[in-house]
């Protein structure tokens, strides 16, 4: 016991060597781990007293492993506080500049048209603070964060190559079965070490620390923009990948790493419940959803912390889900009791958009929901079409539909026009309410309901006028073939020709 004392001392005598070598380095370098050789150099001539230890009182040897861990514990909670320390200081020098504004490349012509949309009421807008990272500070952070993490790693290597050659953890002079049965027996010989897995144990015993340390980093970065848990989980994963050796400077950073997902799930998941909206209170005019414009924004910044990155899982897990928070959006906002806009309307415009972001944002794991995103939005315009389509043309729409109708339930054509409702007379009478310049009219205002159902985006309209047009052709041809069909040699015919259709909407289209 006299002996084990004495050993205790020296580690702390030798501790103090050490820091009073390392106060002169302190300023040398703020992102160093002090060096150990000194106090390494003047242990070695204690190497072979340790190997009788171990092999013929293995007891002492474990109360020397861990009164050598106590006092390694206590300097490196001081060198690696002052490392995370200078750590957080370089990271706050490449952010102090930073602003909550989008960076260059969310400048985009899509991000331009969404912020220009005015349509939606102030209550429906919630805080989504942006914390864009440029590229520059992307790049001087990833530099950082690998400087850091090959510092600690490499002290960490040399600190478990020493002990497992001073403490003889490796090699041939493993303990004796008949300690290992003894101790199993009373575990409090063991001083709490694993005698299955030595050098690990010891190691976690010095270096307990660490996770404590970066827990505090990582909240202090959190609280000023959380994205950069993010690029710093985007990071250190790729590291990990690259530094696959089993090592336990290799869990160190791996533990952290598990940290790390833990807070960028808890990050992906409020900003998912952020894409979701509830109906209105009020009478609301919906037009591009903002949603729609944070996710553009939210996902450029993920892409950015995962350009060029290996391994996607973490972050392409979550985006099926932010897609689905919108799809759920649009359709809380196209069926708002409250909504001023037709329900086929908000469907279409918003469905529009997000398929143009998806596309824009080419993620690999969403080409599915985009396809899905164009069907709805198709899906959607047709709708639409299908419901303004019978406003100009309301009652032939009406007569044709039906004679359709008893066509469909069995009736012969020939027969349809010597039912009463159906008769020559009332086909005269129906097609003498659409002479061209009632034609025209109603056109006319058909176009200024759509202009002012759709928001500012006028690609938008200019699509959905050539969908009317094609509707108003196929319309026409069907009932003219209807007339021909079930009125053969009536001599009755629209009072306006297909020419004068064509003519008339594309005339319309070019005076808007």
């Amino acid at each position: 016991l006299y002996m084990l004392h004495h050993f205790a001392l020296l580690f702390r005598f030798f501790s103090r060597i050490h820091f009073k070598v390392n106060e002169a380095k302190s300023f040398q370098d703020e992102l160093t781990m002090p060096k150990h050789d000194v106090t390494y150099g003047l242990l070695k001539p204690f190497s072979e007293l340790i190997l009788w230890l171990k092999t013929s009182v293995p007891r002492g040897y474990f109360i020397i492993l861990k009164r050598y861990a106590d006092v390694r514990r206590e300097v490196n909670r001081t060198e690696m506080g002052k490392f995370v320390s200078d750590l957080q200081v370089r990271m706050s020098k490449i952010f102090c500049s930073q602003s909550n504004t989008p960076s260059s490349v969310q400048s985009t012509d899509l991000l331009k048209m969404l912020k220009s949309y005015s349509s939606v009421s102030s209550t429906f807008h919630e805080t989504f603070p942006i914390f864009s990272i440029s590229a520059k500070e992307k790049q001087e952070m990833n530099e950082v964060i690998t400087l850091a993490f090959s510092r600690i790693e490499e002290e960490i290597a040399i600190e478990e190559k020493f002990c497992s050659w001073f403490f003889h953890i490796s090699g041939p002079h493993t303990l004796r079965p008949k300690h290992v049965a003894e101790f199993q027996q009373n575990e409090q010989y063991f001083q709490g070490f694993d005698p299955n897995d030595l050098i690990r144990s010891l190691l976690s015993k010095i270096y307990s620390s660490v996770d404590e340390l970066f827990q505090s980093f990582l909240d202090y970065f959190e609280s000023k923009n959380p994205l950069l848990t993010v690029y710093l989980l985007s990071a250190l994963t790729d590291r990990a990948l690259s530094n696959e050796n089993g090592s336990y400077a290799a869990s160190v950073t791996g533990k952290i790493i598990v940290h790390l997902k833990r807070r960028f799930d808890s990050f992906m998941k409020v900003n998912s419940k952020s894409f979701c909206i509830s109906k209105s209170t009020k009478k609301i005019k919906y037009g591009i959803l903002p949603a729609l414009t944070k996710f553009l924004l939210f996902a450029q910044e993920i892409e950015l912390a995962y350009e060029n990155r290996e391994r996607r899982s973490d972050v392409d897990r979550w985006y099926p889900n932010f897609v689905n928070s919108l799809w759920d959006g649009i359709e809380v906002a196209a069926t708002d009791p409250n909504g001023k806009s037709p329900a086929s309307i908000v469907r279409m415009e918003n469905y529009h958009v997000l398929h143009s972001i998806l596309s824009q944002l080419k993620i690999a794991c969403l080409v599915s929901m985009r396809k899905e995103t164009k069907e709805k939005y198709f899906a959607a315009m047709n709708a639409y079409v299908k419901e303004i389509m019978g406003k100009p043309f309301e009652k032939l729409q009406i007569f044709f539909d039906n004679v359709s109708r008893f066509i469909d339930q069995g009736m012969k054509a020939e027969d349809i026009s010597y039912q009463q409702a159906f008769n020559r007379q009332e086909l005269r009478r129906i097609v003498g309410f659409y002479p061209l310049s009632e034609v025209r009219r109603g056109i006319e205002q058909l176009y200024d309901t759509t202009e002012q159902h759709l928001s500012d985006e006028k690609h938008l309209l200019q699509v959905i006028w050539r969908n009317v047009q094609n509707e108003f052709i196929r319309q026409y041809k069907k009932y003219e073939h209807l007339i021909n069909t079930c009125y053969p040699n009536s001599n009755i015919q629209m009072e306006f020709s297909l020419d004068d259709l064509l003519s008339c909407l594309s005339e319309i289209a070019r005076q808007h």
